[in-house]
């Protein structure tokens, strides 16, 4: 039932996002050597002022072999623009790190303010 209502909205015209096109791009790689997986979005619902921005992040490595980050990016428009929040690299030290490669980023939003 919960997939029809779903179904029923997306038939029905309600605000949707451009998954892949020629519109404006989550992001763009400045070389060729840089490359990218495993998006995610979510949209906050919890967040005051900010309720409705969607949040994303997702792989983002280079094919040289320099380490990797993840790159959390925002849209105020419903994805017709993003503008970069954060990176988060591999701040460990020693064998392996920092590493070329992260996998598969998430986000979550929770619905109280913690701590």
């Amino acid at each position: 039932m919960a997939g029809l209502a779903l179904a029923a909205s997306v038939l029905a015209g309600g605000p949707g996002a451009l998954a892949d096109g020629t519109g404006n791009l989550l992001y763009t790689p400045a070389s060729a050597s840089e490359s990218n997986a495993y998006a995610r979005v979510i949209q906050l619902q919890y967040a005051g002022a900010d309720n409705g921005m969607l949040l994303a992040t997702f792989e983002h490595w280079y094919t040289n072999g320099s380490p990797s980050e993840y790159i959390i990016r925002a849209s105020k428009n419903n994805g017709a623009s993003w503008f970069t929040l954060s990176t988060v690299p591999d701040t460990l030290t020693g064998p392996g790190h920092p590493v070329s490669q992260m996998w598969q980023p998430y986000l979550f939003e929770f619905p109280q303010q913690l701590g």
